[in-house]
């Protein structure tokens, strides 16, 4: 008797989600990784901080809003850049960050405003300027947004110390800005402070009784006269 052949049946397979999972597992984690852009709205991380940007040291950004973040030249006690962040307004890059050598940390954005790593600060006396003996005291920080920083002006005798404080803030607006209050103690009488502004703001504008604009050989200074307060604004139309 010739055995009948039985059909082999093919059991179903059975594809475990388990791995499927696992890659949207790890998506969701490297994207949960990526921090954030800085700003006064992200509690995660300070919104004012010091970093070394396109290759110039003892910088302090100022992440004020997301139209307009400004950052300081600590070493001279000026402004150094306004811009536009983009994604990521500062690229941390470098051996502290990601462990790359040779790259430094670079802005990202659209760039308005950028100032030389030239003295700024000049004492006037009698009508001669000579620059300013100028040291960075420190910043400090309140509510977010409320950054102030202490400068000292230490004049010739070695004995004389003008205190200035540059408190900065964003304008917002049609065309956002930045203001820079200055507060000036120890002025003597007959000497003035004068403030070399560079860059490219589409207009400067000021107030308060302490200072006024001034134009000279294609450069415009903010000259302080008293002691008191000025308030600088600068506004880029192309924001």
């Amino acid at each position: 008797m010739q055995a009948r052949n039985t059909p082999s049946i093919m059991k179903p397979q059975l594809h475990h989600p388990i791995s499927f999972l696992a890659v949207i597992a790890l998506h969701c984690t490297v994207a949960a990784q990526e921090p954030p852009r800085r700003g006064i709205h992200n509690p995660q991380e300070p919104w004012a901080f010091r970093v070394v940007l396109d290759s110039r040291p003892r910088i302090l950004v100022a992440a004020f809003d997301d139209s307009l973040w400004a950052a300081w030249d600590t070493q001279r006690c000026r402004l150094f850049q306004v811009w536009k962040p983009g994604d990521q307004g500062v690229k941390f890059q470098g051996a502290v960050f990601n462990g790359e050598h040779g790259p430094q940390p670079v802005s990202d954005g659209q760039r308005l405003h950028q100032e030389p790593a030239e003295p700024a600060w000049f004492v006037q006396d009698q009508g001669k300027g000579a620059p300013a003996v100028v040291r960075y005291r420190g910043h400090r920080t309140g509510t977010p947004g409320e950054l102030h920083f202490s400068y000292e002006v230490i004049l010739a005798d070695g004995k004389t110390v003008i205190s200035i404080e540059e408190t900065p803030a964003f304008v917002g607006g049609t065309a956002p800005s930045l203001s820079r209050t200055f507060v000036i103690q120890g002025l003597p009488k007959g000497k003035q402070m004068a403030l070399q502004l560079s860059g490219d703001a589409t207009t400067w504008s000021l107030q308060g009784p302490a200072g006024e604009l001034v134009d000279r050989n294609q450069q415009r200074f903010l000259i302080i006269q008293n002691n008191g307060k000025a308030t600088l604004t600068g506004t880029w139309k192309n924001l």
